[in-house]
């Protein structure tokens, strides 16, 4: 099974497992670049651990998680453990599934409520509950940079903490260069001998938001969790 932080919607977990060939590789000498990482499962199963790496990703709360989890883990693993822990008393007992999903969905929002709460460790806890909890790992913001992300209905027994998982993921990341910036950004750093895989999210996703391009452009600055 391919490491990942979480389940992340539009993942490449499935291609880089089954047609890893199919992916660049860079030089000798040479790095290799992921921008618009996600939940990193390309970055984590082709190149952490085996080559220099550069990832990024234009949401500060999904790249704070990646240096938390890098640099603190077992940080992040406690807080985490303490949302399992109330997710888990809050639903224990539930008559029925759908008593369980009520309880779980209010655990659920108020955690993802407070995503921007607490110290680097406790905001990345809350991020990865939110994600692996999330409906097929679906990260989605409003207007204002709020999550809204749909309760996924996770099952009473599902592991939501992996602690072993991410202490792996951990061990891959020490030495990786992780920056919360433009994938133009990320792209302009590549040089003779790098190579870059790029898997960027689909165009028009942002129409709801705004009329054009250049609108999205002018009002992402302003939105908590997505400015420069």
């Amino acid at each position: 099974m391919t490491l990942a932080l979480s389940k992340y919607a539009g993942s490449h977990a499935w291609l880089a497992e089954q047609r890893p060939d199919a992916f660049p590789l860079p030089a000798p000498g040479g790095r290799a670049h992921v921008p618009f990482c996600g939940a990193g499962s390309v970055a984590l199963a082709l190149y952490a651990g085996r080559y220099p790496l550069v990832v990024s990703d234009k949401n500060p709360r999904l790249v704070n998680a990646w240096i938390q989890v890098r640099d603190n883990v077992n940080g992040v693993i406690g807080a985490l453990a303490a949302h399992v822990e109330q997710w888990k008393k809050t639903t224990a007992g539930a008559p029925s599934r759908e008593e369980h999903d009520l309880a779980s969905r209010a655990v659920f929002e108020g955690i993802r409520d407070g995503l921007d709460w607490g110290s680097p460790a406790e905001q990345a806890a809350s991020m990865l509950f939110v994600l692996r909890a999330s409906f097929n790992g679906l990260w989605r913001v409003n207007q204002d940079g709020q999550c809204n992300s749909p309760h996924g209905k996770p099952c009473p027994d599902v592991d939501l903490l992996r602690a072993d998982d991410t202490r792996r993921i951990a061990v891959l990341l020490q030495g990786i260069d992780i920056r919360c910036e433009d994938f133009a950004a990320t792209t302009a750093a590549a040089r003779e001998g790098d190579c870059l895989y790029a898997d960027p999210p689909f165009q028009g996703t942002h129409t709801a938001f705004c009329a054009d391009g250049a609108e999205w452009e002018a009002r992402q600055a302003t939105l908590p969790g997505l400015g420069e």
